[in-house]
């Protein structure tokens, strides 16, 4: 994206300015002005030829604030020209992410893990209806300032995804008609639960980029020691960098939530539609929305679950039992209330007569 034909006052240039301090520019190419460019590009190039770089920002005046990240004037021009081979694959993929849909007016976009938000941004300058962006980082003032240079209308939420849980964490995002995730499964210890909870909120498509491991199998490789980017996480969802998928588990993953109509229009980027409501624990299939039951406690070898709007209590002698099957309600030793005490009542009632 090159914003210099927008002629930025100062005073948007010094919010770009706090906002490459506070650590929020740098990553997507963008060229703000002749003498303020941010972007991976370079890194990017230097990490295929195994030659370590740092520069994300080539910022005139070079501040000390940033020196750990700017490019030195000497590359300048090599840093310019990575980005603009960078900035070409981000515009080849909203051209992508466009051709999912007849109309992108008439549709709804989101993407989880949208940093700066560069491809929800042009979704919405070509007219989407709705082009909304989730990241763990707080994003919020930067998409504001997009807008209000763009005259667009991008949306930012604050939520992150929680590898133990396997949710997503501090918000309930809406269905949209094309959901985005681009090289965020590498980074997460449930990259199928990820995509699987993307795919149930997508009504017509899925763009879906992951680094592969060029397997042929079904299986998912982990690179890099647990660790590697955030100390904070512990085992397993300590793995946060290198995790990858094998394309084969990835297009078996897209039909399972009911995206058989895939196509692959560059390396490591799949583009689905849906074909079918899909078969996963986040999807809605055939007979209604697909979820476990909750162990909620035990009292007096009986088990109390929670499964959907109705509690269950099953005699742990029973063994495993599939509480999907309607056939469970008919077996004589199992418990079915409307609530935990209403069957806790029944497990004490039943325990005094035996």
């Amino acid at each position: 994206m090159d914003l210099r034909s927008f002629n930025l006052s100062q005073g948007q240039l010094d919010t770009v300015r706090n906002m490459i301090i506070a650590r929020k520019l740098a990553y997507q190419p963008i060229i703000f002005a002749d003498d303020l460019e941010v972007g991976e590009g370079w890194v990017f190039e230097a990490g295929a030829n195994h030659s370590p770089r740092s520069g994300r920002v080539f910022w005139g005046g070079q501040p000390d604030n940033v020196r750990d990240i700017q490019v030195s004037p000497e590359d300048r021009l090599d840093f310019s020209r990575a980005n603009a081979e960078l900035r070409e694959w981000y515009e080849d993929n909203v051209r992508v992410i466009a051709g999912l849909v007849d109309d992108v007016v008439q549709n709804d976009f989101l993407e989880l893990g949208c940093n700066s938000g560069y491809f929800l941004h042009r979704l919405s300058q070509l007219g989407a209806r709705a082009a909304i962006g989730l990241d763990y980082a707080y994003f919020g003032d930067v998409f504001e300032w997009f807008n209000g240079v763009l005259g667009t209308r991008a949306r930012f939420i604050h939520a992150a995804w929680d590898s133990v849980g396997h949710r997503l964490a501090g918000a309930d995002i809406p269905e949209v008609d094309v959901a985005i995730n681009v090289s965020v499964t590498c980074h997460i210890a449930d990259p199928l639960h990820l995509l699987a909870y993307l795919c149930q909120k997508a009504r017509k498509a899925v763009f879906f980029m992951v680094p592969l491991n060029g397997n042929t199998d079904v299986s998912i490789s982990f690179v890099d020691p647990p660790n590697f980017f955030q100390e904070n996480l512990r085992w397993p969802a300590s793995f946060d960098s290198g995790i990858l998928l094998s394309e084969k588990l990835v297009l078996m993953s897209l039909a399972q939530c009911g995206f058989e109509d895939i196509s692959q229009p560059k390396p490591n980027v799949f583009a689905a539609r849906r074909t079918g409501p899909g078969r996963s624990i986040y999807g809605a299939g055939e007979s209604g929305p697909i979820t476990m039951p909750i162990l909620l406690r035990s009292v007096k070898a009986v088990n109390i679950l929670k499964h959907g709007d109705r509690y269950y209590g099953l005699p742990q002698a029973l063994g495993p039992v599939n509480l999907r099957l309607r056939e469970v309600q008919e077996l004589p030793a199992v418990i079915v209330g409307n609530s935990e005490e209403e069957v806790e009542a029944e497990i004490h009632r039943r325990s005094s007569q035996s």
